[in-house]
């Protein structure tokens, strides 16, 4: 009778202590850069850009011009975890693009970094890049406008 529990006990605290440990409703992922050779560096700024106090702001700190060059300094991604089922048919969440078919999942509980695409779903979760950036004269500020910077592809 006790051999026949302990299998049973541990297969009910696997499964209950996967389901008690869902993702976050919104995943966090700081000092992310989220594309092939995305670096923080020197970037060009192709498009004026309002830049805030802090993630989510309304107290507007300063502006990029279109022309100038800032520093990026950081960022963070904020993505709404998706559920995907890998080719072996376990379930997990996908997080962050890593860069080269790379990505930071959400699996059994826990964050895993660096894990190779083997599922057929192409659909991306959806997210928001916020970038930390400083302006020639010091100022420091945050913006979800990615695309208005240049040189921020290390690869070219």
């Amino acid at each position: 009778m006790v051999r026949l529990l302990v299998p049973i006990a541990i297969l009910f605290v696997t499964i209950f202590a996967s389901a008690s440990n869902p993702p976050p409703k919104i995943f966090i992922d700081k000092g992310a850069c989220p594309f092939e050779c995305c670096t923080y560096r020197e970037w060009t700024v192709e498009k004026d850009t309002e830049i805030f106090d802090k993630i989510n702001g309304t107290k507007k700190v300063g502006k990029a011009i279109k022309g100038a060059e800032v520093t990026g300094l950081t960022g963070e991604v904020h993505t709404v975890p998706m559920k995907i089922k890998r080719k072996s048919g376990k379930e997990f969440f996908l997080l962050t693009y890593q860069g080269e078919g790379f990505w930071k999942i959400w699996q059994d509980g826990a964050v895993k970094s660096n894990v190779e695409q083997d599922w057929k779903e192409d659909k991306k979760p959806t997210s928001t890049w916020w970038v930390q950036i400083k302006l020639k004269d010091g100022t420091v500020g945050w913006t979800k406008e990615t695309g208005n910077f240049g040189n921020m592809d290390a690869c070219g």
